[in-house]
């Protein structure tokens, strides 16, 4: 049984898993304690498999009895076992995501693919011709991975921060005196001397900075400390480090790492509000002209989608919507029986939203998930900035 914690490349190895055939069931189960559902863990499955079953259960096949048998016998078994034996005595393991194919026959092996998460997530089940992945996704759009340089004048500390995971690399102390107010000549040639301490102590930190971020695999960096020491870190920092740092805020580089981890994780959540912004703008203003770089709306961004032409999928969280999948040129379409590209009949979906995260996905195209704007909700919900211009007419 596959199982590690969850890392970003993790979601193109599911797409790419061809152990994976379709109906795929993908599972996904809050086991955080301190939460009411994450302290009744054996419930929430029970509800899960009654509700796979059902979904099954719709489509009276002897291909859709064999999954049901698949998953009672074969699948749900391995991800209980996995739950005792791994979960039940590690509290930092607060979510589990478990994916595995229900084709073939009872008799083969049907390997389960689990994943552990250091964040809760919401109980779900989803069957479809693939591993659905919308909500791993979610996970790393809201808590992206950041490096934190936490700075005063005395002392430097390097984090970084993984799906609110808060892990510290190094720290580094100075000598640096104090300032007095005393006055005079004396007093002058003091604070000279104080700040040569302090321009040493920032060169110090931004060599460290320059060894310790080589070797992460982190585009973004938030800078934290005293107000007057980050302004001079800041303007220390080498082009390319300067040109990552999204954010400031103010931190006693003392505090404990829980201290530490909640101002950062408020202050990634302010960077990310202002991209959400940033992005729905940046999506009207490339749709508002014919000829554009952009396309709002479930039918249009689909289109966008099939052409492989998506450089950024916007999407309202939790947006759904029916649909269809052409099996033959694998065009992504509103619900019709068949593909008007290849006039092949077309596989329903009941929720397209999830194929069009996923095919953007596959082709690396960035994801940005946004919540409760109305910006976007006026666009339709979901929208795309584009590789090439809208052809106009």
């Amino acid at each position: 049984m596959p199982m590690h914690m969850f890392r970003e490349d993790d979601i193109h190895a599911l797409l790419k898993n061809r152990q994976l055939k379709s109906p795929v069931v993908s599972i996904y189960l809050n086991t955080d304690r301190g939460s009411a559902a994450g302290r009744s863990i054996d419930v929430s499955l029970q509800h899960l498999e009654k509700d796979a079953l059902t979904m099954l259960h719709r489509d009276l096949t002897p291909e859709s009895e064999a999954a049901r048998e698949i998953l009672k016998e074969r699948v749900m078994p391995q991800i209980r076992e996995f739950l005792e034996r791994e979960v039940m005595t590690v509290p930092a393991i607060r979510g589990v995501a478990a994916f595995a194919s229900l084709a073939g026959g009872v008799s083969g092996t049907h390997m389960v693919t689990i994943y552990t998460l250091p964040r809760p997530v919401r109980s779900n089940v989803f069957i479809d011709l693939h591993p659905v992945v919308r909500p791993l996704l979610l996970l790393l759009d809201q808590y992206e991975r950041y490096a934190v340089i936490a700075v005063d004048r005395k002392r430097a500390r390097f984090f970084t921060v993984f799906l609110g995971e808060l892990e510290e690399h190094e720290e580094l102390t100075s000598d640096t005196p104090q300032r007095t107010s005393q006055g005079g000549w004396a007093q002058g040639r003091f604070q000279r001397h104080v700040d040569d301490h302090i321009d040493r102590h920032v060169g110090a930190i931004v060599e460290r900075a320059e060894k310790i971020l080589a070797s992460l695999p982190t585009h973004r960096i938030l800078l934290g400390g005293d107000a007057d020491m980050i302004p001079r870190l800041r303007d220390a920092l080498s082009t390319p480090l300067a040109e990552r740092v999204v954010g400031k805020f103010r931190l006693d580089v003392h505090g404990s790492i829980h201290e530490i981890r909640e101002r950062t994780l408020a202050a990634a959540r302010e960077v990310e509000a202002a991209e959400e912004t940033k992005v729905v703008q940046a999506l009207r203003d490339a749709a508002a002209h014919r000829g554009g770089y952009g396309v709002t709306g479930l039918e249009r961004t689909l289109a966008a989608l099939t052409r492989r032409d998506v450089r950024t999928l916007v999407v309202q969280i939790g947006f759904e919507s029916p649909g269809s999948v052409c099996p033959n040129c694998l065009a992504l379409l509103p619900p019709t029986p068949l593909c008007p590209h290849c006039r092949a009949r077309t596989a329903p979906t009941h929720d397209i939203v999830e194929h069009a995260i996923e095919r953007a996905e596959t082709e690396r195209a960035h994801i940005e998930f946004v919540e409760d704007d109305t910006d976007l909700m006026a666009l339709g919900h979901i929208g795309a900035i584009l590789r090439f211009p809208v052809e106009a007419g």
